[in-house]
């Protein structure tokens, strides 16, 4: 029977997905729904695996359901305040700027658009990923063969994001395989999604543990790359993002960035280019970070989860008459963004 590591960390509470970028998310602390259904999904995800826990947390929010659900072999908590503290000194007067730049581009346009995230808050989500792989890679290193792959994740898997990224799948022969086919190259799992001309969804990773050694510097890069004029990443960001099809930015169902260009063998003509205040996007960078940056280790290697293995981990690890309202509320979301997909297609023709 193979053995799984799941790493789990940030916020188990519920936080705003959206709003104010100066708003860095804060925790509601009396709301657990999210991390419930998480546990509830990945308990049913594993249950013919053998699988063990590593969880990490801020302030400790969340210690007694993490102990109760999770039962982590290993469980670290870590400040808030501290971190916030040292991530101002580098982001606070950028994320000001960023800010104001984006506003002045959408009030132009006559728009109100509060779609946003902090990079501070991102950067939040990325310590908590680094502290927590810290851990689990002193482990892997104590126990070389013990774990056949590692799984990075967040506590409110399968409750929030979109169908495709927010359920996990479990790995078949040929993608264990495909895990244990280097032990010094990283090797990296994650979900398709229709989006991937823009970036790389972030919710679930499968990884070796030359990948986790890579992963766990995210967040240093992120910091330096988003914030250098001359990185490799805002350059390609802004003066031509591989793999991608110029859209307009603040058409939200504009069709030609949801065209997945890295699969198809004829691309389109004009790649997109974002203005600076974009590139805090974390989808963006994992784009970047797995896939495009010439930093990535020799032989790094990647393959995506295909929509319908996706579907059939969700079917045999839900409920589907507890859960049919929520069913019927996503299907009649998918079906109103693929109709204004399709009338913003028709509209540019």
């Amino acid at each position: 029977m193979s053995r799984i590591l799941v790493i789990l960390s940030g916020y188990p509470c519920s936080r705003k997905p959206w709003g104010n970028s100066q708003d860095n998310g804060t925790p509601n602390k009396t709301s657990f729904d999210s991390f419930i259904k998480g546990s509830n999904y990945l308990k049913k995800l594993f249950r013919d695996i053998n699988v063990d826990y590593i969880c990490t947390t801020w302030d400790d929010v969340g210690y007694e359901l993490i102990q109760e659900y999770y039962n982590p072999i290993i469980y670290k908590s870590f400040s808030q305040t501290d971190f916030i503290n040292k991530i101002n000194t580098k982001l606070k007067t950028y994320e000001a700027n960023r800010i104001n730049s984006r506003e002045a581009y959408y009030k132009k346009l006559g728009i109100n658009n509060d779609l946003v995230v902090s990079s501070i808050r991102i950067a939040s989500q990325l310590s908590s990923r680094h502290d927590a792989t810290k851990l689990a890679i002193d482990l892997l290193k104590e126990k070389p063969g013990y774990y056949d792959a590692t799984l990075l994740t967040r506590y409110d898997i399968s409750a929030r994001g979109g169908f495709l990224v927010r359920h996990p799948t479990i790995l078949n022969t040929e993608d264990f395989k495909f895990i244990k086919s280097s032990e010094d190259q990283p090797r990296f799992i994650l979900p398709i999604f229709d989006q991937l001309n823009c970036g790389f969804p972030d919710m679930w990773f499968y990884m070796n543990l030359s990948a986790l050694e890579y992963y766990s510097n995210i967040l240093m890069h992120y910091v330096s790359d988003i914030t250098n004029n001359t990185s490799e990443y805002i350059n390609m960001m802004t003066k031509g993002w591989p793999d991608s099809q110029e859209f307009s930015l603040h058409q939200i169902y504009d069709y030609r960035q949801f065209s997945n260009e890295m699969f198809r063998k004829k691309k389109g003509m004009k790649l997109m280019k974002y203005p600076a205040w974009e590139v805090s996007n974390l989808h963006s960078y994992h784009k970047y970070f797995l896939y495009l940056s010439t930093k990535l280790p020799n032989g790094s290697k990647l393959k995506f989860k295909r929509k319908i293995t996706i579907f059939k981990a969700w079917l045999k690890n839900t409920k589907i008459y507890s859960a049919r309202k929520s069913i019927f509320l996503e299907l009649l979301i998918y079906i109103n963004k693929k109709i204004k997909i399709f009338i913003a297609r028709l509209i540019n023709l």
